[in-house]
């Protein structure tokens, strides 16, 4: 009997010490502890590169997507829990004042060379290379 005990009780630390450490997996968390990544952004119109602005997302306030120079270099830098929805396209249009359409009707986008129609819902990770095309 007593044995039967020891062995119900370790079994039961096991379970409660299991259900306490696991984590919790949320698909829709990208990050529990912020991320520091980097996405380079291409536009094209008519064949014709449209430079992206320096310094879109900072000012008084450093919001977590932004860029420092005009080199398409899309900076997320999220502290604590990032959400994937953080980190779709249309956030850094968003932050830019932008609509992501406002460069023609008709859009194509590739992503690591790859043709994508998530556009705006597209949910960027570190070293994406993004090519929006607009005839």
């Amino acid at each position: 009997m007593k044995y039967i005990l020891i062995v119900g009780a370790l079994v039961l630390i096991v379970f409660v010490v299991w259900k306490v450490a696991a984590p919790v997996v949320d698909p829709d968390v990208a990050a529990e502890h912020g991320l520091h990544w980097h996405a380079h952004l291409t536009i094209e119109v008519d064949g014709k590169n449209v430079p992206i602005q320096a310094d879109i997302g900072l000012g008084a306030e450093e919001k977590p997507i932004h860029t420092h120079d005009t080199d398409g270099v899309i900076h997320m830098e999220f502290p604590g829990e990032v959400h994937q929805k953080d980190l779709e396209l249309r956030q850094f249009f968003k932050e830019w004042g932008r609509d992501i359409t406002s460069f023609g009707p008709n859009m194509h986008m590739q992503v690591n060379g790859a043709t994508s129609t998530e556009y705006g819902r597209y949910v960027m990770h570190d070293g994406d290379e993004i090519v929006l095309q607009y005839n």
